[in-house]
């Protein structure tokens, strides 16, 4: 891996260096103004402050350089020297922007130096200068405008704000300061996103403000901060820099209060000291801004909980488990000694939720398997897929322990790896995700696609409204002209079936490896990926390879002829070697929904000046079935010309990109709504209360009731289009506002939501709370319908809990077969859990006699069964709510 990295390093400085050699400055700087909507007077600014950075940088590096032959330590010790010189000018009295602009200066020529300064005395004459790494014009250009050092008359420029405010801070007067201004820039993949943070972040650093690089990604934040450690040990300012993903993130945030709590349940006292403002004094620095908006972070919470460890907890844990694997079912866990063992270990105030919290570990220990657990023997911990990659911080709530007590079993752990990972779960804390930026002392973010982002409707208010983005800019690039070929007449292929799809892709694939092209080949997902005939004998990339190999295998990528097969998680961020012999084609095989995602896709070929092929092969089947395409859209994409296939794939990703965007709000109100209640409950557990109200508090945190679980089955076909579509949405939202009622009053209601049309679309996560549950309003139509897959749907949900009182909501506008087969299955391994079925036509095309036939099959298994013929959309709310009144959902 350290060889791989090394030629790749020394081929992106080739390239960028030949880049800035053909640039011209002026030109550069007229397209960052003209694109970022910036006036005559800023180009003229930043064209003099990118003019003399060149100068000083020119200086220095003749002055350390070519000034005789020292020691590469005399001549660090000397930049050292110089550079502190320039920090102490920021800071007296009578700072000035120049003195802001030397000192970036000093910070560049330091990262050169450090970064290259042992190979440029290692080398011949003749090739010194090549093997040195220089930042470029845009990264100095972006940095100039981050801070705002080329507008010296500038009074809220973020230079002056910054030394306000940490002085004011320092003096003991935080609130005299306004904060920095929050700013977002576009710097393109493969143009050093990661050194443009990485000197902004020591340039903050040095001047008093901590910071935190941001992403989403360990892999990625791993990979960034060894590139930039050996600057921040020269400056002295590593233990001021932190690389974080956001899950890290939350996990600080709620240390102290895990602790607290654990202190509390296990000795009535809290001694741990209640940690305040861990990010106010601390920048936010975001790589990949666009993937904050996504779904699993935007709208969405990170839950954290502690375990209970005592000998009890272990014992009961322990019983439980091998009593189910013995074939001793357990009717009544509560009648055992350990649990008795359990109850006299803790205080009274949490007896009740301990006796569920062992119901809910009796339930557990049959499905520990699901979602699949994936086990790392190295280290012997379990993870689970997450984020775009699996990660071993995540545990499922009492069911992971059973994981860890099976693989013991089976000789693939050890008695002392699974030791600390055997007890109780307890919940403890849930934060917003979208809330976690707003918690710094400002927001400065990078993201390759910020133009994508702001072209949605209603998007750049959020950014500014909910965010305070006050700056945007555009980097452009420093590679003349682009050099990535793609011909949507040409390049994108449509395929009926997924059969021919996966025959498609190995022919085009076996096509240009045969002409030495390396070929990189993104999927969805793993699952689509299988789909590829062979691709066991091929070299796939996933989130299930292992970290350490994965460096090794994104260098082999681009071998000639060579094949790699991906899926999504690796179509942005992962810099992959631009061969210098042969070309990097990079196939998509599905349509992203989110227009940012292609751009980066793309983005893995034709890098830094290199020419470079895409190509998408698509399948019709779904493409109707989840981007909203009709077959009259399909058979357009085979016969209209090039730009009208672009024009068309344009529009179905921005639909789905604003419909997606819609629901945002609401989602995001929902989780802040969940951190407010954990905020309650840090502040009880931190003040004067008694222990005895603490305790109540922890156990109604944890409280669980009685498990009632719908699933609803809904029809998005392409005749559900228009009025048919916007009714269902409101009667679906009133559907959801009753259970959320009823969740209020304590009811334990869960919620899993299929779309179906000819496929089906099952919404994660699954068996959410009422109050969790997502809006579908942003979901689109297409397709034909098909009840088969909807109710193979529905036996694999209810599959997933075994003590659950189960529920059906079924609607659709049109007729299908009945789906016998399925119907059998369901009833067969699960009709002593379904209370009821409850089925709405709507409108007067639906098949109420299919319908009907369904319900019959359920009454013969004394299933209640309801049918609902619904015309208005007034009609149709009458049935949902009805649908979530049901009498039997509430019986124990």
């Amino acid at each position: 891996p350290d060889f791989f990295g090394a030629v790749k390093d020394m081929h992106s400085n080739e390239s960028f260096r030949r880049a800035g050699e053909n640039q011209n400055l002026d030109e550069i700087v007229g397209r960052l103004t003209s694109v970022s909507g910036l006036d005559g007077t800023e180009y003229h600014e930043l064209v003099a402050a990118l003019r003399n950075h060149e100068e000083q940088f020119d200086q220095l590096k003749n002055k350390y350089l070519y000034h005789g032959v020292r020691p590469l330590e005399d001549i660090l010790q000397e930049a050292k020297t110089d550079l502190d010189m320039a920090v102490q000018a920021c800071n007296c009295q009578d700072k000035s922007a120049e003195a802001v602009s030397k000192l970036v200066s000093h910070l560049s020529v330091c990262f050169t130096l450090v970064k290259s300064g042992k190979k440029f005395l290692q080398a011949d004459v003749s090739q010194q200068e090549r093997k040195l790494v220089i930042p470029h014009r845009g990264q100095m250009l972006t940095l100039f405008r981050f801070l705002q050092c080329h507008k010296a008359a500038q009074p809220d420029a973020l230079w002056k704000r910054i030394f306000n405010w940490v002085h004011d801070k320092v003096c003991g007067q935080p609130g005299n300061s306004q904060q920095p201004d929050n700013h977002l820039a576009q710097v393109l993949t493969g143009e050093g996103k990661c050194l443009t943070l990485g000197l902004l972040a020591s340039f903050l650093a040095l001047n008093g403000l901590e910071s935190d690089i941001v992403c989403y990604r360990k892999f990625l934040i791993e990979q960034d901060r060894e590139f930039m450690r050996p600057l921040f040990k020269f400056l002295g300012v590593e233990e001021k820099i932190r690389y974080m993903t956001f899950d890290e993130l939350c996990e600080e945030r709620l240390a102290h209060i895990r602790q607290a709590s654990k202190e509390l349940i296990e000795s009535g006292k809290v001694t741990t000291a209640r940690s305040q403002g861990q990010f106010a004094n601390r920048a936010c620095l975001i790589d990949e801004v666009d993937v904050v908006f996504a779904r699993n972070f935007y709208g969405n919470t990170w839950d954290g909980g502690f375990k209970l460890t005592s000998p009890q907890a272990v014992g009961l844990v322990s019983h439980i488990f091998s009593e189910v694997t013995a074939g001793r079912p357990i009717k009544n866990i509560a009648d055992t000694d350990e649990f008795q063992d359990l109850l006299e270990a803790y205080p009274e105030e949490m007896r009740g939720v301990l006796t569920q919290k062992a119901a809910e570990l009796v339930q557990n220990v049959e499905e520990w398997s699901k979602p699949e657990p994936i086990l790392d023997e190295k280290t012997g911990r379990i993870g689970y897929k997450e984020k775009d990659e699996v990660s071993y911080d995540i545990s499922y709530s009492n069911q992971t322990t059973f994981a860890y007590l099976s693989f013991l079993q089976q000789g693939k752990l050890t008695p002392e790896q699974v030791q600390e990972q055997i007890g109780i779960d307890m919940l403890c804390g849930r934060f917003s995700f979208a809330d976690l930026p707003n918690s710094y002392a400002c927001i400065l973010g990078v993201t390759g696609t910020l133009m994508e982002l702001r072209s949605i409707e209603g998007f750049e208010t959020v950014l500014q409204n909910e965010y305070g983005f006050k700056h945007f800019t555009i980097t452009p690039s420093i590679f003349a002209g682009g050099r990535l070929l793609f011909n949507p007449g040409e390049h994108v292929q449509v395929h009926a079936v997924e059969d021919e799809w996966g025959l498609g892709l190995e022919r085009l694939v076996a096509e240009h490896t045969a002409r030495g092209d390396s070929v990189l080949v993104f999927f969805k997902n793993e699952t689509q990926m299988k789909k590829y005939p062979g691709w066991a004998n091929m070299q796939c990339l996933t989130e299930r390879t292992n970290p350490k190999s994965r460096k090794g295998y994104i260098a082999a990528a681009t071998a000639e002829g060579k094949a790699t097969l991906l899926t999504r998680a690796f179509g942005r961020g992962i810099d992959f070697q631009m061969p210098e012999k042969h070309r990097l084609v990079v196939i998509q095989t599905y349509l992203s929904s989110l227009v940012s995602e292609e751009q980066q896709i793309k983005g893995r070929t034709a890098r830094h000046g290199k020419s470079g092929l895409f190509l998408q092969v698509l399948c019709a089947q779904h493409l109707e079935g989840k981007m909203a395409f009709s077959p009259e859209d399909v058979n357009s994409l085979r016969n209209l010309k090039g730009d009208q296939i672009q024009s068309l794939l344009k529009a179905k990703q921005t639909a789905k990109t604003s419909s997606k965007f819609f629901g945002m709000a609401e989602r995001r109100n929902r989780a802040r709504h969940l951190e407010a209640e954990t905020r309650k409950w840090e502040s009880l557990l931190f003040g004067d209360a008694e222990t005895s109200q603490k305790l109540k508090r922890l156990a109604t945190f944890n409280e669980v009731r009685d498990p009632v679980h719908y699933s609803v089955l809904l029809d998005i076909s392409m005749s559900m289009s228009g009025k048919r579509k916007q009714h269902m949405d409101v009667a679906f939202s009133k559907f959801r506002e009753q259970l959320c009622a009823q969740e209020r009053q304590g009811i334990n209601t869960m919620v899993s939501v299929v779309l179906f049309n000819h496929t089906t679309q099952v919404i994660v996560p699954t068996h959410v709370k009422a109050s969790e549950l997502q809006d579908i309003a942003h979901r689109q139509v297409g397709g034909g319908t098909c009840f088969h897959n909807a109710f193979a749907a529905c036996r694999t949900l209810i599959s997933k809990r075994s003590k659950t009182q189960e529920l059906i909501l079924f609607l659709t506008d049109g007729e299908a077969e009945c789906p016998e087969r399925e119907l059998t299955a369901l009833l067969a391994e699960h009709g002593n859990r379904i209370k009821c079925i409850t089925c709405v036509a709507l409108g007067a095309q639906a098949g109420k006699s299919v319908l009907k036939n369904i319900g019959a099959k359920f009454q013969a298994k004394n299933i209640s069964f309801n049918l609902y013929d619904a015309n208005s959309e007034e009609s149709l709310v009458t049935a949902f709510q009805e649908a979530a009144g049901g009498r039997a959902i509430h019986c124990k």
